[in-house]
């Protein structure tokens, strides 16, 4: 395997163990998917969802992509890490 491949892989299984969030594209949406969404600190209540530890928030909207979301996915990030 060359090593620039090695790299690679090995930088793709790092971001595997600290994933957070998931993004689906749908035809008129898109949801963004936070894997343990259930154990944040949601103040602005844009979570939706009912499972044990996902939540999704759905994107209709350019509009839709606030400041208050991209703290939630800050949040997100810093207690996968």
């Amino acid at each position: 395997m060359p090593r620039r491949a090695a790299c690679g892989l090995a930088s793709r299984l790092l971001w595997l163990q600290k994933k957070f969030c998931a993004i689906a594209p749908h035809a008129k949406l898109v949801n963004i998917q936070f894997h343990e969404g259930a154990s944040l600190d949601d103040v602005s209540d844009l979570l939706e969802g009912s499972g044990k530890s996902m939540r999704h928030v759905k994107v209709n909207s350019k509009k839709d992509l606030s400041r208050r979301l991209t703290r939630l996915i800050k949040r997100a990030a810093t207690n996968a890490s």
